[in-house]
């Protein structure tokens, strides 16, 4: 930890407002997960089970029928936080979606995924699209414009060059409503990426994205689906 300076906390808090972890990022650019113990922080999620990033304010706004964005990172959240909306991610960035996080979007009126330009970014937002549309949920999928020939990655980026509230409202009217059928990058076999966010991904990694274990409970389910007999 000594090698790098902490630049930004992201507190994971729950629907009652407490932390229940943190995601902390970097410079030179890294991110790692820590969570409170006695009068500290335990440098791993141990059991606690990862929940969507601004909890209570996506819980709140659920219930007051809001739409809900969903970002690929807690940095793009909060900058469309800034703007009035209200915009959450998962933990650990792209390809981490789980089930349980489309749970807590249950009841949703509206969410707009908002997918990271590249082929790993769009496969991610894809599957959230797919997982929030699949359990009723009325979705949009957008990506943000280049600006005046600027390369524009995601939404932090369009706003850093000069996108305003109203321009990105405008942008939210161009898409239609998300189905299965739009597949516009196939990158992963939808019953893997199903298992993936079921129970996750299919090794553990270390801070500093090492494998550190094997999740056991998804190839068990790997297996199980594919029918393979294993023999010692």
């Amino acid at each position: 930890m000594n090698e790098q300076r902490i630049s930004k906390i992201y507190d994971y808090r729950d629907i009652g407002g407490s932390t229940v972890f943190q995601v902390v990022r970097f410079e030179p650019k890294g991110f790692a997960q820590r969570r409170p113990h006695k009068d500290g922080f335990i440098w791993e999620l141990g059991e606690v089970e990862p929940i969507l990033y601004r909890l209570p304010e996506v819980t709140q706004a659920i219930g007051e029928g809001k739409t809900v964005f969903i970002c690929e990172g807690e940095k793009d959240a909060d900058n469309l936080a800034t703007l009035g909306f209200i915009a959450t991610t998962c933990p650990m960035g792209a390809g981490k979606w789980r089930n349980a996080y489309t749970v807590a979007l249950k009841g949703c009126r509206e969410a707009i995924v908002l997918a990271d330009k590249d082929e790993l970014g769009w496969a991610h937002a894809e599957t959230v699209a797919n997982e929030l549309y699949s359990a009723g949920i009325p979705v949009k999928l957008i990506e943000m414009p280049d600006i005046e020939g600027a390369e524009i990655k995601d939404v932090s980026d369009w706003l850093a060059i000069g996108g305003t509230r109203e321009a990105f409202l405008d942008i939210l009217k161009e898409y239609p409503e998300w189905t299965l059928s739009q597949d516009p990058y196939p990158v992963i076999n939808q019953e893997l990426q199903h298992l993936i966010n079921q129970y996750g991904e299919p090794y553990y990694l270390s801070k500093d994205g090492g494998v550190t274990a094997l999740n056991q409970t998804f190839w068990a389910s790997l297996h199980q689906t594919e029918h393979i007999q294993l023999f010692e």
